[in-house]
């Protein structure tokens, strides 16, 4: 009988997800910018989540809301002249989780916040190096190595990156 209590609580502690309720998660990762013309720095980006709801779906899903900030370079040409411009991305993020095996966090969310961009020179003026809203839908997945710390990837759609990698860790 102790064997299966045993069995039964080992197998439950595996199945939950691994993003629970007040759950801190920081990022810290490059990517590969949206703007890559003239590309002059990768997307060094960082991002935290705090678990908000968890125990959905059999103890497998949860949800996380957070924040987002990413830096990038990139430079224009024009007639011979160069313009760079540096994106500072920073927005509010939210991600439903779902861990179907212990050790791996699987998720899909949305960016939304603000592309601040400084340009270097006021010659020309193309609308892609603007300051404006930015959004970005992103799915992604960690993998637990040890218990607080994973790697990370994300293939995006939006103003940050279509790719990014990098490493996690959980408080």
């Amino acid at each position: 009988m102790a064997f299966v209590m045993s069995a039964c609580l080992t197998v439950s502690a595996f199945a939950q997800s691994e993003l629970g309720k007040s759950d801190i998660v920081v990022n810290v990762g490059l990517g590969i910018p949206a703007y890559l013309d003239g590309m002059r720095m990768p997307l060094l980006t960082s991002s935290f989540e705090i678990g908000i709801v968890d125990g959905l779906l059999n103890d497998k899903a949860s949800i996380g809301v957070g924040g987002s900030l990413g830096i990038t370079q990139n430079r224009e040409s024009f007639l011979g002249l160069h313009k760079d411009h540096t994106h500072v991305i920073v927005g509010g993020r939210g991600a439903f989780h779902y861990a179907p095996t212990y050790g791996l966090d699987t998720y899909a969310g949305m960016m939304l916040g603000y592309d601040y961009v400084s340009p270097s020179a006021s010659y020309y003026i193309n609308p892609d190096y603007e300051s404006r809203f930015a959004s970005h839908w992103f799915i992604g997945i960690r993998y637990y190595f040890m218990s607080n710390i994973a790697v990370y990837g994300e293939a995006g759609y939006g103003v940050i990156a279509p790719i990014e990698a990098g490493i996690a860790f959980r408080f």
